[in-house]
């Protein structure tokens, strides 16, 4: 009751000079019964209070069934405990916070845990203990000028203002920054023919390293588990549903043949509008690409397929020769714009291109992208190669060429012409193999259609002419990702 009613009193005192953004929440599920739930102790933050129902909708006007108000922090963060909730694996927690930071408050509204495990009461905790875990520039910015940017559901910021930044300069990968995935790609999107794991995603001198191998070398497997075998990863699984988590071989259908890696900001840091450079240097081999992209936090529009849409930062086919119709698709083409579907115009349409003198993986490189509420703007090296524009009436416009957005477009209809791109979004940053939507078919040298059942299968088994000339630089490199309010 405090936290309400200590918002009720605050709010119409915050204003756009106090920058204090809502450190990342972590929670836990406990064994027999109980629940944790914790962020990280941050100067000035006088009041932590948490508001959550189990398996029910939870407007954010409402208390909740499991709610309370912590005061004082416990060895460097503020963690509200109720020992009594009884809580069982695929039970959905619906939740808001509040944070009172010096004498404004804050909320974090429409939260969603998914309960995949059940913890010992023991268990340490992920997020850091007694210091900010987010680069989000100065908490009382003299001259502060108002921005179009929001910050993690709605927070404001100031134009200008740097409200994201990790140059990987730690021993390890920040947790409160990065969540590591750990996932199979769904089939609604490109379908790449990979399983995200861990232990694909090092720091290797102050840089990101995402590298590819094959499954059938790994421990546990072999060419035969490949087309016969199961891919459990449902410990450790980050993907919202379970398909994503655990895969049969059945038929053509065989399990991913790469392990390759990808890191997001999902659920831990999202915006909507602002200009982001990514410096890094891309994978060179065939069939490899750099995924550099910016994805729907909430997936208002809907979370099947491109439904919410999806914006490229970067992004250039690996391939030292390919080319379709005499269309250069080599390494040296650079990308990035914004996606709408799996295939055919809606899935290129809306892409920007230029090409480079020498392959875009030869050295480092920053890609940006100026996302804007009426248009975006892709970079490179700091200069301008291309802008995106929604037509006349907006993407929803875009149903009559595109017959697979008809259902999606239905909903842009309640946004803005820019819709699905007006909403907070998140950065996704991996590197994908093969998949179905972005080498066309009869593209120089590919093996696969992109619309046969058999085309992972099909890609596989001609191993021999892609796997074996795949250079040492093979990898993704990312030296560093910034985020300014526009």
């Amino acid at each position: 009751m405090l936290a309400r009613l200590v918002f009720l009193a605050v709010t119409c005192f915050v204003t756009i000079g106090a920058q204090f953004v809502v450190p990342p929440i972590e929670i836990q599920a406990l064994q027999p019964k109980g629940l944790r739930v914790a962020i990280t102790d941050v100067p000035g933050i006088k009041l932590f209070g948490f508001h959550g129902k189990v398996n029910e909708a939870l407007d954010d006007k409402e208390n909740g069934n499991i709610n309370g108000d912590v005061t004082q922090p416990e060895n460097g963060r503020w963690i509200f405990q109720d020992s009594e909730v009884e809580l069982r694996a695929d039970d959905v927690l619906q939740y808001w916070v509040f944070v009172q930071h010096e004498n404004y408050g804050y909320r974090k509204d429409s939260q969603r845990f998914d309960v995949k495990v059940l913890v010992p009461p023991n268990t340490p905790w992920q997020i850091k203990a007694g210091k900010p875990t987010q680069s989000v520039g100065p908490t009382n910015k003299p001259n502060c000028q108002p921005s179009k940017t929001t910050i993690n559901n709605g927070q404001t910021a100031c134009r200008g203002q740097l409200i994201f930044e990790d140059d990987f300069k730690s021993q390890g990968i920040d947790p409160g920054k990065w969540v590591i995935e750990r996932r199979i790609p769904s089939d609604q999107q490109e379908n790449e023919f990979v399983s995200y794991q861990k232990e694909s995603v090092t720091i290797v001198g102050e840089n990101i390293r995402i590298y590819p191998s094959l499954l059938e070398l790994t421990r546990g497997f072999n060419k035969e588990a490949v087309e016969t075998g199961t891919l459990d990863l449902r410990a450790g699984c980050t993907a919202p549903i379970g398909a994503e988590c655990y895969v049969e071989a059945q038929n053509a259908n065989i399990l991913p043949p790469i392990i390759s890696g990808k890191i997001s900001t999902r659920n831990l840091f999202s915006f909507k509008y602002g200009k982001i450079e990514i410096k890094a240097k891309f994978p060179i081999g065939e069939w490899l690409y750099p995924e550099l992209y910016l994805e729907s936090a909430q997936s208002k529009y809907g979370g099947a397929g491109y439904d919410s849409g999806v914006m490229r930062v970067g992004f250039a086919r690996g391939n030292p020769d390919l080319d379709k119709d005499g269309e250069k698709l080599n390494n040296k083409v650079l990308s990035g714009g914004v996606v709408l579907d799996q295939f055919d115009l809606c899935h290129s349409r809306n892409l920007r291109t230029t090409t480079g003198a020498k392959p875009w993986g030869d050295d480092y490189h920053t890609y940006g992208l100026i996302w804007d509420d009426n248009k975006i703007t892709l970079q490179v090296d700091g200069k301008a190669y291309g802008t995106v524009e929604p037509p006349q009436g907006g993407f929803v416009s875009l149903a009559t060429e595109c017959p697979k957005l008809s259902t999606p477009a239905v909903r842009w209809k309640s946004g803005s012409l820019l819709a699905p791109f007006d909403e907070e979004f998140y950065v996704s940053i991996g590197l994908g193999v093969g998949g179905i939507s972005d080498f066309p078919d009869n593209s120089t040298g590919k093996m696969w259609k992109n619309k046969s059942a058999k085309s992972k299968r099909d890609f596989w088994k001609k191993q021999h002419e892609w796997y074996n000339v795949w250079p040492e630089n093979r990898f993704l490199l990312v030296d560093s990702v910034r985020i300014w309010a526009l």
